[in-house]
């Protein structure tokens, strides 16, 4: 359920929340690299708040993908 709600997120500009979903799927660590590489593609040119939502996010994993 959780990838189909990241694909429909990512499809309507909202990169940060589909990287924020992506923490609540039972096996995130398939998909880290795809998440974080698509977020750092946008060169903020997303539709929703983006830096308003870094502090959501929890996990070490994948706020390394995020940073490098």
């Amino acid at each position: 359920m959780w990838l189909k709600v990241q694909r429909c997120l990512r499809m309507n500009g909202a990169e940060t929340l589909s990287t924020l979903i992506c923490q609540l799927m039972r096996n995130p660590v398939e998909r880290y690299v795809p998440t974080a590489s698509s977020l750092l593609e946008t060169q903020g040119d997303t539709l929703d708040a983006c830096t308003a939502y870094f502090p959501l996010i929890s996990d070490i994993n994948l706020a390394e993908f995020m940073s490098g």
